[in-house]
């Protein structure tokens, strides 16, 4: 969906293949171009898809990959647009991490596989620094009775090898301390890093940051809210007088808060002292991702764009509601809101071969423009001709059967 300044929609599409899709990331370029990102779960495998368009959503190209093995699973954990206005993406491939740096013009500029033990799961965060990239997430810990999460973070230098790993450790000598995830990374004023997310102990789970400085030493890790709630991640940026700002929610409540660079706030706050895992530095190999040209080989279609209807909200401040998605949509009436003239399509022109009338009506019913539309003149510039703001009712009608309706906004 692409909206204007003001709120106002410009235009929504959807971008769709025969099997199941989901969006990953989004991102857009300098220029205006957006990447769009996510995975592709088809009969027998799981797939890639990274999608280029323009401003006005417009397909720019499609790029779909594989796994060259005949059982190899790919998915996308995250991505993030470059400085160079490329892709770089992390996510699994079969039991492994992959990383891969795509040029603007969708071309491969590198892949490397990094041979880790334990694989990151579901969407995260990746970032790109100043030498590099940072990544946090969450990895699959088991022992013989159970499997949970651990917090678990990374840095990448700028070739995509892994610099430094590390993640909060499970145990301790007295037992489990914390379990959690990584949700968002974000580069530091001091040239390091803050890992959000949460950790969890045996009676509250807690929104909890992790400092580091840039070759990852742990500098500090807290966690924000009352100590006996329930602590949510949302978001996170760095600040210009070194400090964070962060977003979550604590219960049913949310809440906003700024640190300064040692996390010190004025608000409840806990300094946490979990114990920290040094991951080896794995090994990272070049590696070739198969780009699937003949994507009915897998059961899948070639990608299809939709235009669809939308609607506004009728009241201000209020989210648009994007309802009655139609593919196969009968009229056109727009701009919506109006101001000067009101613009009527008929996109189906054998609805009729006669004359179609379009009534607008004030909330009191009283009728207060009438036009008459034909498929041999399908679209009609009306003026608005002193039409009082407010909020309208509009019926198209075929002879004595109506066959649309809807709302407008004057304005």
């Amino acid at each position: 969906m692409r909206l204007n300044a003001s709120g106002n929609l410009k235009w929504y599409k959807t971008f769709e293949t025969s099997a199941s899709d989901i969006s990953v990331h989004v991102g857009v370029t300098s220029s205006g171009a957006v990447f769009l990102s996510g995975n592709i779960d088809s009969d027998t495998k799981k797939h890639i898809w990274i999608l280029k368009i323009n401003d006005s959503g417009d397909i720019l190209w499609s790029k779909l990959y594989g796994s060259s093995a005949s059982n190899g699973n790919v998915n996308i954990l995250a991505a993030a647009v470059t400085k160079d206005d490329g892709l770089a993406v992390l996510g699994i491939n079969g039991t492994r991490n992959y990383f891969m740096k795509m040029n603007t013009d969708g071309t491969i500029a590198f892949t490397k596989q990094h041979d880790i033990v334990s694989e990151f799961e579901d969407a995260s965060s990746l970032k790109q620094v100043q030498d590099g990239f940072i990544f946090c997430g969450k990895i699959k810990d088991c022992t013989d009775e159970l499997c949970t999460y651990i917090f678990a973070f990374f840095k990448l230098d700028p070739n995509g090898n892994v610099s430094w790993s590390k993640n909060v450790s499970r145990s301790k000598s007295q037992g489990v301390q914390y379990i959690g995830k990584g949700k968002k990374a974000v580069e530091t004023a001091d040239g390091g890093f803050a890992f959000i997310g949460q950790l969890t102990d045996s009676v509250t789970s807690k929104l909890a940051v992790i400092k580091t400085n840039a070759t990852g030493t742990i500098l500090w890790t807290k966690a924000y809210g009352h100590a006996d709630s329930y602590g949510e991640y949302a978001g996170i940026e760095s600040t210009t007088d070194g400090g964070l700002l962060f977003l979550g929610t604590e219960s049913s409540n949310a809440f906003l808060i700024k640190t300064d660079a040692n996390g010190t706030t004025n608000c409840d706050m806990q300094v946490l002292t979990p114990e920290f895992g040094n991951e080896s530095i794995p090994k990272s190999v070049n590696m070739n991702f198969t780009e699937l040209n003949d994507l009915n080989v897998n059961a899948l279609a070639d990608c299809k764009e939709s235009e669809l209807k939308t609607k506004d909200s009728l009241l201000c401040e209020k989210i648009l509601d994007v309802t009655g998605i139609d593919v196969a949509t009968e009229f056109k009436v727009y701009p919506n809101p109006f101001e000067d003239f009101l613009i009527l399509e008929i996109l189906n022109k054998e609805l009729s071969n006669g004359r179609l009338e379009f009534s607008l009506y004030d909330v009191l019913g009283k009728k207060v423009l009438t036009q008459f539309l034909s498929t041999t003149n399908p679209q009609v510039r009306i003026p608005r001709n002193g039409i009082p703001n407010g909020l309208y009712f509009y019926e198209i009608r075929d002879k004595d059967k109506q066959i649309a309706n809807g709302k407008v906004i004057a304005r």
